[in-house]
């Protein structure tokens, strides 16, 4: 507590209150990350609703043609599915590439900084790995170890910014839903084209 001599009173602070404050903060951060992250998932789902739009006004013809041919409303369908599914899992795969290079340069840069704060104290990324060069790469520490503990960690390593292996696989996954869920009504567009108007068409 802190005494005030003035008023004769103590105040109290426990560290209860400061968890709790913390806490507040830390919620209040990650509504507002999710309301970021839920905006950009509607605005890329309408993305790839309109393109594959795009795509089916101008196949057309080729529509009217598979039909014409044979081919099942279902597989059609399926084609024009796939087409979306593949848009969302190309654009969640580079999503999670572009992630994990900011996450290894966030690794990286936090191990060269800390290695030359700690100028000739272990410290940083590699513990003992401060040298007394203060030239930021950790007294001697190739760059190739810092890359490799900036990825895996190890012993006495601080990594600044940690992504499991499971949450990309999760983003790749939850985007593929995305383009599938977001391409569903291009492609009952398409399968609902009839043959005779579609094979006239001259776009």
């Amino acid at each position: 507590g802190i005494f005030n001599d003035k008023d004769n009173t103590y105040t109290i602070i426990n560290m209860e209150s400061m968890t709790d404050a913390m806490n507040l903060m830390t919620s209040m951060m990650m509504s507002l990350l999710v309301g970021i992250a839920s905006i950009a998932l509607v605005v890329g789902g309408i993305g790839i609703m309109n393109m594959m739009l795009v795509t089916v006004t101008e196949r057309t013809r080729e529509i009217g043609i598979m039909k014409a041919l044979g081919c099942y409303v279902r597989d059609i369908r399926v084609m024009f599915l796939a087409e979306a599914g593949a848009i969302g899992f190309f654009g969640g795969s580079i999503g999670c590439v572009l992630s994990g290079l900011i996450s290894l340069g966030i690794n990286v840069v936090g191990a060269l900084y800390a290695g030359g704060m700690s100028g000739g104290m272990s410290g940083g990324m590699v513990s003992g790995a401060g040298g007394g060069s203060g030239d930021g790469t950790g007294g001697g520490t190739s760059i190739w170890t810092i890359l490799w503990q900036a990825i895996v960690g190890g012993e006495n390593v601080t990594r600044y910014s940690v992504i499991p292996w499971w949450l990309f696989l999760f983003a790749v996954l939850f985007s593929t839903l995305i383009g599938l869920l977001f391409g569903f009504g291009p492609a009952n567009k398409a399968v609902k084209i009839p043959a005779l108007d579609a094979i006239k068409n001259n776009e």
